[in-house]
């Protein structure tokens, strides 16, 4: 695994490391709206890698990128980055 292996999966990586970060502070933080808002704007990450995809993927974001990893089953295209910002 890469460098740019680790760029493309970023707003995968980036939403479980956040996820979990915010599932072990609900143990320790008294105040739950504090965690509403932090669970808000710890979604502007994953947002965030996947716009800079969106953008950098050969500078026009047509042609799609075959990772190398997971035996070529993950493919970085727009049609996928589409779909992550839709759940995002």
């Amino acid at each position: 695994m890469t460098l740019n292996d680790l760029y493309l999966l970023s707003p995968e990586l980036s939403l479980v490391a956040l996820a979990s970060l915010l599932l072990l502070l609900d143990l320790v933080v008294p105040r739950k709206d504090l965690l509403a808002s932090l669970a808000v704007v710890c979604l502007v990450v994953p947002i965030g890698f996947s716009l800079a995809l969106w953008l950098g993927l050969d500078g026009t974001g047509i042609e799609p990128v075959n990772t190398g990893i997971l035996a070529d089953m993950l493919v970085v295209d727009q049609f996928g980055l589409f779909f992550k910002f839709l759940v995002l």
